[in-house]
C-alpha cells in the first residue's frame, strides 16, 4: 500500500514549491528478497491541464 500526505497540493505561483511524503507498506508474501517493484505517482492539475509523474522504485534486500 502506498500513502501520500497530503493528498492534494495547492500552488500559488509558477515557481511555488510544496512538499509531500510518500510511505509504503510491503507485503513480504508478495515480494521476496531481491525483488524490485516499480510504478509512479501521478499529480493531475484541476484548474489547469498539468500532469506531473514521479517514478517510484522499491528494491527489497
Amino acid at each position: 500500500m502506498i500513502k501520500v500526505v497530503p493528498e492534494s497540493l495547492s500552488f500559488k505561483g509558477g515557481r511555488d514549491k510544496q512538499m509531500f511524503m510518500v510511505s509504503m507498506e510491503i507485503d513480504a508474501e508478495l515480494l521476496s528478497s531481491g525483488s524490485v517493484a516499480y510504478g509512479f505517482l501521478r499529480w493531475i492539475g484541476l484548474k489547469k491541464p498539468h500532469l506531473v509523474s514521479s517514478p517510484i522504485v522499491v528494491a527489497l534486500q
